[in-house]
């Protein structure tokens, strides 16, 4: 279809759906993480990994089943995997753990950090070139990080500099991510992903374990069922849609952890939080639209919390 040539029935279709499949995806994530601060302060992490893991496996069996059948698992880059599993075992771990410590839309906002560092990382390691105009949006995004943290004006926060390292760790993910997606299946990814972080935080577990009491063991269930489906969810957005499209609908997880957060817990970011998480979210979704621009095809730098 030609730049000029009107968009299909079925193509307006498909970017509807792409778009609405994209937004049912933030919000189950958004309450998969909402459970997850529900457990609350000092909840073994393993524990929540393991069960968030082992339920996502439900709607992963489907996805590798759609995609042709067991067969899509080969690979000839187990090493490449393992790094994917290494920096996305941390990411998971650290996440889960900084949303125990802090308000749910603040989380977000430090966490939206990630394609930040991940443009930056994709120089070194994918050997990505970024022109002037993503190089001034990293910097603007940065800007905005610094306003969160307000140095100078505050000390540095635990929960806040736990935040900043789940946010480069998923930076990490996302690069290895782009990696495998130049020869891999994307189910092969998660479900290598998925099964790995089930097995070490079985390995974990036994020293962590704590019986969960009947909500605490709804919230496990849960956490692991919006896992696993909001991953299915955003895997058709992507492919009904282009990623300019779908990718900035990442960001309304915003509004959901500012509605959740208040509702349930009595949280409500500081205005400079918002003001900065602003200018954050401004620059990623104008990084995705550079992207977009220069025709990059892999799996978009966008925001990745808990997935």
């Amino acid at each position: 279809m030609s730049p000029d040539e009107p968009p299909s029935l079925r193509t307006r279709l498909d970017l509807r759906r792409g778009i609405l499949l994209m937004c049912a995806a933030v919000v189950t994530f958004t309450i998969s993480s909402t459970m997850v601060k529900g457990l609350g302060p000092g909840y073994p992490v393993s524990q929540i990994v393991f069960f968030r893991c082992v339920l996502a496996f439900v709607p992963i069996f489907f996805v590798v089943h759609r995609a042709g059948g067991w067969h899509v698992l080969r690979t000839k880059r187990p090493g490449a995997h393992l790094f994917r599993v290494a920096v996305g075992g941390v990411a998971l771990f650290i996440g889960f753990y900084a949303l125990t410590l802090m308000p749910l839309a603040d989380y977000f906002a430090f966490t939206y950090a990630a394609p930040l560092f991940a443009t930056l990382l994709s120089i070194p390691i994918l050997g990505e070139r970024v022109g002037i105009r993503r190089w001034s949006a990293v910097a603007v995004g940065f800007a905005g990080v610094l306003v969160m943290l307000q140095p100078g004006f505050k000390s540095f926060a635990y929960a806040e500099m736990v935040a900043i390292g789940a946010a480069f760790t998923y930076a990490l993910a996302i690069i290895a991510v782009r990696n495998l997606a130049r020869t891999e299946h994307s189910a092969s990814t998660v479900f290598y992903f998925t099964f790995a972080g089930m097995l070490l935080s079985a390995a974990i577990l036994p020293f962590e374990w704590r019986t969960p009491t009947l909500r605490e063991l709804g919230l496990l269930l849960g956490i692991g069922l919006m896992s696993g489906i909001g991953q299915l969810l955003v895997t058709d957005a992507y492919r009904l849609a282009p990623t300019s499209v779908v990718a900035p609908f990442d960001y309304t997880s915003m509004l959901w952890a500012l509605v959740l957060g208040y509702a349930l817990f009595g949280d409500f970011p500081e205005p400079i939080v918002l003001a900065g998480a602003a200018v954050v979210i401004a620059s990623g979704v104008y990084i995705i639209y550079r992207e977009t621009v220069r025709g990059v095809t892999r799996p978009p730098i966008a925001p990745t919390p808990l997935k």
